[in-house]
């Protein structure tokens, strides 16, 4: 059984209820994670946005509430979806994986990874990497917010033993592509560290914003006569 499966058989639905004292917590902005925030600068209210692993769309809820913006979460938690829908107005919440976005080519504005791209089955990356370009629009964002470490490692998730976390530069994967560049990233840091980012370089996590441009993303040659 892959972690995809593995995650919508229970596990989703574990992580829900491990932190379910901060998600119950309804329309408290401060309880959003400047992490999180840092992608408001980047969606105006004309704007339609993803995000993946939305949990139960407490994300989303704040962009809704301080921006007005059409607003979709998919996540493999039954009970979470439920929750957002019975928490939150207005916004479009279901049952959904990264593998197979149910959606129309080029439909979103804006597209956000809320910390999932460590639990997705490595045999599901790359196509989880095509759904997101599919339905991201040219000129539109990509944000990933996940561990943020250069030498690719997994390691057993704690609570499931049937379960890796995979942990490397997800950025890195996108930027291949020369239509994608990182416009802007800020690290998570300690509340106790002077440092604003973590010292351990394999626990580094960040959240970063990509631009999708494909007139830019290529030179212009002149043939030579």
């Amino acid at each position: 059984m892959g972690q995809k499966e593995i995650f919508l058989n229970g596990e989703a639905d574990n992580y829900l209820n491990r932190n379910k004292d901060y998600y119950q917590k309804e329309n408290n902005f401060e309880e959003v994670s400047n992490l999180y925030k840092i992608y408001g600068k980047y969606i105006d209210s004309s704007m339609r946005v993803l995000e993946i692993g939305c949990c139960n769309g407490i994300n989303l809820n704040y962009y809704k509430q301080t921006i007005g913006c059409e607003c979709h979460g998919i996540d493999l938690s039954e009970k979470a979806i439920e929750m957002g829908l019975k928490q939150y107005q207005g916004i479009n919440l279901s049952v959904g994986s990264a593998d197979d976005l149910e959606f129309p080519d080029e439909y979103f504005d804006v597209v956000i990874f809320g910390a999932c791209l460590c639990w997705v089955d490595r045999a599901l990356l790359a196509k989880v990497v095509s759904e997101t370009d599919r339905v991201l629009k040219d000129g539109g964002f990509l944000g990933i917010s996940d561990f943020d470490v250069k030498i690719p490692r997994k390691r057993r998730y704690k609570h499931c033993e049937d379960v890796y976390t995979y942990k490397c530069d997800y950025v890195n994967i996108f930027t291949a592509f020369p239509h994608y560049t990182l416009v802007e990233k800020l690290n998570k840091k300690f509340e106790d560290s002077r440092y604003p980012f973590i010292i351990d370089t394999s626990e580094r996590f960040s959240s970063n914003i990509l631009f999708k441009n494909h007139e830019q993303g290529y030179y212009f040659e002149v043939e030579n006569d």
